[in-house]
């Protein structure tokens, strides 16, 4: 019998389907629609072994993969696989589009030669964006093979933070990814995708750019034909015309509208919103207290929609917020600090009769229950709701708190019941609480 592997980090996968050594959840699937390829399905002959998808885009999935040919080190690929024409063979895993040849080759060209772009930017000064191995044409698709990158998106940092990240921070973020984008721009490579979702923070404190999934040189490509996906708030309005003028100032207006969401917790209105009429306040006014008057109008005039009123380049745009040296040691570290603190497990929540255990993260919202969707899967007892509680951590008092969904509620040890809607917060190191008066019992424990 084939010894079962995490479809995460790939290393030996115990009873059950929670993972000892990375803590994913092995049940965890995708929707039937995304159809991925099937788990520890093999590419490249038997090169490559799909895990878990990491990803799904308008164009492409993304999943991490071990690569056997290289140490067994994990990597991360990613299938063109356009939304809406794309559709796969659950047997054979082969792609067929329908009566969409034209848009879906034009696609995959596109992504071949994102792919090759990628790799002439390998390290170097381009030591920010990520890394692409190979590309390789199976099943009737093509594939990525790019480097995996731990870490988190500033998407998450922020969310992490209530919604926003301190003005100093954003401000560091910013001047490294200006420098980053000046060097992807003299390769004559546009990324046309900068969001807070595709700029990844490592453990060490690197900022990565990821999902070029929209990159093009600056020059013409002979392929026609507009298939991008935009996000409203970071796409400015040449993106929205199949013959708008795209330059490096559509990179710095999303660039733009990236920070000031960082620092304001405020997207930006949609660009054709924008046209209408609808205005975006300045940052120096939203904040008087943390933002500069003149980074506030730098970054105004990087947001302006008419092209022309932009900067022509990153460098331009450097000038204009300051000095683009890197900042004294002690600010990144004092970064990497935070970072680690805010994605860091503060506490363990255990299903006492079955052994099971999931870190909960300042981030998480961890869900106990009967039903097989739970997070932490309790007895099949119909006293326990399908899902009985929710355990997460409140910003607010610093600490976790548990939050009864069900009408049989939580029993503490000092007699003390939860009932549905209430929240416990949990101020001792350890806490054991029963649910609906079972057998069944949760221990929550700060780390």
């Amino acid at each position: 019998m084939e010894e079962r592997v995490c479809a995460n980090c790939f290393r030996p996968l115990g009873p059950g389907n929670f993972c000892a050594y990375c803590g994913y959840d092995n049940s965890i699937d995708i929707a039937e629609d995304a159809a991925p390829l099937r788990r520890f399905s093999r590419l490249r002959g038997n090169r490559y072994i799909i895990g878990r998808v990491l990803g799904i885009g308008g164009f492409g999935i993304t999943y991490v993969a071990q690569d056997t040919f290289a140490m067994d080190r994990r990597i991360a690929i990613k299938e063109y696989y356009p939304s809406g024409i794309a559709r796969r063979d659950i047997w054979t895993q082969q792609i067929s589009f329908g009566n969409y040849g034209n848009e879906y080759n034009i696609g995959l060209r596109r992504f071949e030669r994102e792919a090759n772009m990628l790799a002439m930017l390998r390290g170097g000064r381009a030591a920010s964006v990520v890394q692409v191995y190979e590309f390789f044409y199976e099943n009737g698709t093509g594939y990525m093979v790019m480097e995996y990158i731990e870490g988190h998106s500033l998407k998450e940092l922020a969310r992490a933070r209530g919604g926003r990240i301190p003005y100093d921070e954003a401000y560091y973020i910013l001047k490294e990814l200006l420098k980053a984008l000046e060097t992807v721009h003299s390769e004559g490579v546009l990324h046309r995708d900068i969001s807070p979702e595709n700029i990844i923070i490592q453990p060490d404190g690197r900022l990565r750019l990821i999902d070029f999934g929209a990159a093009r040189t600056a020059q013409s490509t002979g392929l026609t034909g507009n298939m991008i996906m935009l996000k409203p708030g970071f796409a400015p309005p040449e993106q929205y015309d199949a013959a708008g003028n795209q330059g490096p100032w559509t990179d710095i207006y999303a660039l733009a509208c990236t920070f000031y969401r960082l620092v304001s917790g405020v997207r930006v209105p949609d660009a054709r919103e924008r046209i209408q009429g609808q205005r975006v306040p300045l940052l120096h006014l939203l904040m008087p207290e943390t933002v500069p008057e003149e980074v506030s109008n730098a970054i105004e005039k990087a947001m302006t929609l008419d092209p022309g009123g932009r900067y022509r380049s990153m460098s331009e745009f450097m000038e204009a917020i300051g000095t683009p040296d890197a900042p004294e040691g002690n600010e990144r570290e004092g970064l990497i600090d935070r970072v680690k603190w805010i994605f860091k497990s503060v506490a363990k929540v255990t299903v006492l009769e079955t052994g099971k255990t999931k870190s909960l993260k300042r981030d998480d919202v961890i869900t106990v229950g009967r039903s097989e969707g739970c997070d932490l899967i309790t007895m099949d007892n119909a006293y326990i709701g399908r899902v009985h509680c929710r355990i997460y951590f409140d910003a607010d008092v610093q600490a976790v708190k548990v939050e009864c969904t069900s009408i049989n509620g939580i029993q503490t040890r000092e007699g003390r019941t939860v009932n549905k809607g209430e929240a416990m917060t949990l101020y001792d190191e350890e806490t054991t609480l029963c649910l609906a008066n079972t057998e069944s019992k949760i221990r929550v424990v700060y780390q």
